[in-house]
């Protein structure tokens, strides 16, 4: 058996080394490129996990009776829990240093910028004494001008990126609480800045919205964003635009950074598939070809949407894939699954019918992706 761990770690270990590189690079250039490729290499790496797991149990039980020496056993158990804890690791570790890396280009950046921003009225410089990621009054020193620093697009994301990672990769909630203050510190307060809309707080304990978008809003958004869909998609709900966006979700992050927010996202990232004013758009106008498509046959419906996460866990395209296979887009499969799971949300035998056809079709799309690609990693290691 320990022979046998051996050559799942040194793959393991292989696999990490080989894709490091890479993953590094296209986190900073292509978002797209890197959540194909993180998926991919994460779903090899728990296929070694599962390997060595039911490797495990098919050697140390037979006909339901337990053959092992405890010791042995748990050593086993041990090494799959080091590695499960390994692959998370690696993960975090690739985010929390590019992390640290943008801090440090925007600190060049800000370098640069701080001696060139002059007064619009009398051109003296302004004194930018710290760096600001949302757009804040600044006054001149000669005329008491009222001037508005903008950000960068780049102060912009890294912003976003501190406030919503924590709740994304819980992991690396302590390495980026430094930068969440580091935000925090370099922004006007909420009450202080004159564009943000408060609304009074409702009877259900949902908090003020900000620029009209609620808590639950912001939730359901961040979770579409989390499986992939583009941010310019999701907040076309809204009807505002990525500054104002990256705006809302500063604050709302620097609000659960304060720990009174906590539950309520539970909360709502559960129920966020449901969310009113996404069902509604699913709902509004002419539905496409695509909706109807799917909506007239569940089965194909439950096969599309399932077989995302064995598209994903191969590296495909799920928008090519749904296009070549069902002549359907991702918009349509999402606007079909809302419509048609809260049309049908009182009948749990139906749904649960749907969710195994579903279930099996991944299955078989998994096998399918894993013989075009030769097989998975650890195919080849045997006992």
């Amino acid at each position: 058996m320990k022979a046998f761990l051996e050559k799942i770690e040194t793959q393991f270990d292989e696999l990490i080394a080989a894709a490091e590189p890479d993953l590094r690079h296209l986190y900073r250039t292509d978002r797209g490129a890197y959540l194909a490729l993180l998926h991919s290499v994460r779903h090899q790496l728990e296929q070694l996990i599962i390997k060595a797991r039911d490797t495990m149990i098919k050697a140390y039980e037979e006909n339901g009776e337990h053959k092992y020496n405890d010791k042995d056993y748990e050593y086993v158990e041990h090494f799959i829990n080091g590695l499960d804890s390994r692959q998370r690791a690696f993960f975090n570790k690739i985010e929390v240093d590019d992390i640290d890396q943008m801090y440090q280009d925007l600190l060049a950046e800000f370098e640069t910028v701080k001696n060139t921003l002059k007064c619009t009225q009398c051109g003296s410089l302004l004194n930018i004494d710290k760096m600001y990621f949302l757009p804040t009054y600044v006054d001149c020193p000669s005329c008491n001008t009222q001037n508005t620093f903008n950000p960068s697009q780049a102060m912009y994301d890294f912003a976003h990126h501190v406030q919503t990672q924590p709740i994304l990769n819980p992991d690396c909630v302590d390495a980026y609480k430094k930068y969440a203050a580091i935000v925090g510190e370099a922004q006007p307060s909420v009450d202080a800045e004159p564009s943000v809309e408060v609304e009074t707080k409702t009877a259900t304990g949902e908090s003020d919205s900000i620029h009209g978008i609620s808590f639950y809003d912001y939730v359901a958004a961040s979770k579409m964003m989390s499986t992939g869909t583009p941010v310019e998609e999701v907040i076309k709900i809204f009807g505002v635009e990525v500054p104002v966006w990256t705006e809302v979700a500063v604050m709302w992050g620097q609000r659960m950074m304060q720990g009174t927010l906590g539950n309520l996202f539970m909360e709502y990232w559960e129920k966020a598939d449901s969310h009113p004013k996404f069902a509604e758009k699913a709902a509004g106008g002419q539905d496409s070809p695509g909706v109807v498509k799917l909506l007239n046959d569940p089965y194909l419906l439950y096969e599309a949407n399932n077989a995302q996460l064995a598209v994903v866990n191969y590296g495909l395209d799920y928008g090519e894939f749904l296009l070549k296979t069902f002549g359907v887009t991702e918009s349509d499969v999402n606007a079909a699954y809302i419509r048609f799971t809260d049309t049908h949300k009182h009948d749990a035998d139906l749904l649960s019918e749907l969710d195994r056809y579903g279930w099996k079709k991944k299955e078989e799309y998994e096998a399918k992706f894993a013989a075009e690609q030769g097989g998975n990693i650890a195919d080849e290691i045997e006992l």
